[in-house]
């Protein structure tokens, strides 16, 4: 069930949680590993 998350995806994220559109998101706490504990 561990999907790899791409650079893209996580400025997506960034630019959306700075726009207009992400003003009422707040104190959220996200955890990006990009699935690194699958890596070891």
């Amino acid at each position: 069930m561990y999907q790899r998350v791409s650079p893209d995806e996580i400025a997506a994220m960034a630019l959306f949680l700075a726009s207009d559109a992400g003003a009422h998101i707040t104190r959220q706490s996200l955890a990006i590993c990009g699935s690194v504990e699958t890596l070891r």
